[in-house]
């Protein structure tokens, strides 16, 4: 399997061209960035960065979408939908002219007892219908990211079913293991989200809270995890989505992710 890198969590300022070499020099072959890395208003300074990605083969393969209050697809405040919406779908428009292949999607925020489950999953599975339809145009496929214990969506059948019901070949589903540690157990979320599993984030924790700690420091068993998630047909790259220990260059972080998980 290859092993990508979240550069947005080692590195600070915008990606770039120069950031995209050392990136290569370091051997890091893929990374997934973030809205706020790049200007994905700017679809000129996007085809730009993509060329010197391209330049540097280092391939920028996913983008984080916006998340956060103001930026909740599921938000029961129409204006506020509205707006994150707009967002959403400035950023599929810049990932397209960056070259990415892939958007990662927050299902709203974190909201638990503050709207109806049912009523979330309806406004999810309805904006992300919108937003599947521009991917498609855009020629990129959308990533459903498994929340932490506080969404009304943690439950992980209950966002399976959301991306079932949408039942499109852009719409899948983004698996992170450290959310999935604190909502119910990275076996359990493999299995729930098999055959529409689409992404990995690769990120451990101590079962407390969510610190995107490097893959073997927490208290997620490794062993077998590449086995299972091979197991339900799964090809696609991890990509860490964590920070560098207190010392170690990023240099070393695919390496050392990729003994624990014997890959």
């Amino acid at each position: 399997m290859d092993l990508y890198l979240a550069h947005f969590l080692t590195q600070d300022g915008l990606l770039s061209g120069p950031e995209l070499e050392q990136l290569a020099a370091d051997d890091v072959r893929g990374i997934e960035t973030h809205f706020l890395y790049f200007r994905p208003w700017d679809l000129a300074a996007c085809a730009e960065l993509g060329a010197a990605a391209r330049a540097s083969r280092v391939a920028v393969h996913s983008v984080h979408a916006p998340f956060g209050p103001e930026l909740n697809i599921t938000a029961p405040d129409p204006l506020l939908r509205r707006q994150a919406m707009e967002a959403h779908r400035t950023v599929l428009r810049g990932a397209a002219a960056l070259g990415a292949q892939l958007v990662v999607v927050h299902p709203g925020r974190e909201l638990r007892g503050q709207q109806p489950v049912a009523e979330v999953a309806d406004l999810c599975a309805e904006q992300l219908r919108q937003l599947a339809a521009l991917a498609a145009e855009l020629d990129l496929t959308l990533a459903v990211e498994n929340m932490l214990p506080a969404h009304a969506l943690a439950d992980f059948e209950v966002l399976r079913a959301v991306v079932d019901w949408l039942d499109s070949p852009r719409v899948g589903l983004c698996l992170d293991t450290g959310h999935a540690q604190l909502t119910g157990g990275v076996d359990h979320a493999i299995e729930a989200f098999a055959g529409r599993l689409n992404h990995v984030h690769l990120q451990d924790n101590d079962g407390q809270a969510d610190r995107h700690w490097l893959p073997s420091l927490g208290q997620i068993p490794w062993d077998g995890f590449a086995a299972h998630l091979a197991a339900t047909g799964y090809t696609g790259p991890l990509t860490i989505e964590a920070y560098p220990p207190d010392g170690m260059h990023r240099r070393h972080m695919i390496p050392t992710v990729r003994e624990a998980l014997g890959v």
